[in-house]
């Protein structure tokens, strides 16, 4: 009598090969859904982080801008004393000054050091 199927052994057999490699796909593809997740969180986080650079830079009274709560809960901004130059050394009065300030994030560690220009109140 001629066999003209398979085994038992050999189907069960197939079938773990064919699950052990639909479960390391399917790991792969996971894997790289949650790195693609963190990366686009990441992008935002850095995009929003610029946004507050840009905003202390181009206001008056310089202060965070108004983001997603889940940019902004561990963001502080720091504004630092006014760099001003020896008027005795001038000829003239600087109507311009430099004023530094500290962007700090602290849920990732990041410290970002700045300066702005700040008009200054005219002295004659």
């Amino acid at each position: 009598m001629a066999n003209k199927g398979f085994t038992l052994l050999e189907v069960i057999v197939a079938l773990a090969i064919v699950g052990l490699v639909f479960g390391t796909v399917l790991s792969l593809l996971t894997g790289s859904k949650r790195l693609a997740y963190k990366a686009s969180y990441d992008v935002g986080h850095i995009v929003f982080l610029r946004a507050s650079v840009n905003m202390a830079q181009l206001e008056e009274e310089p202060e965070l801008p108004e983001l997603p709560d889940e940019y902004t809960k561990n963001r502080k901004l720091e504004i630092l004393d006014l760099i001003e130059r020896d008027e005795t050394k001038q000829t003239r009065p600087l109507k311009i000054g430099l004023e530094p300030y500290i962007i700090t994030d602290a849920e990732r560690g990041i410290e970002i050091k700045t300066i702005r220009w700040k008009k200054l109140q005219s002295s004659y």
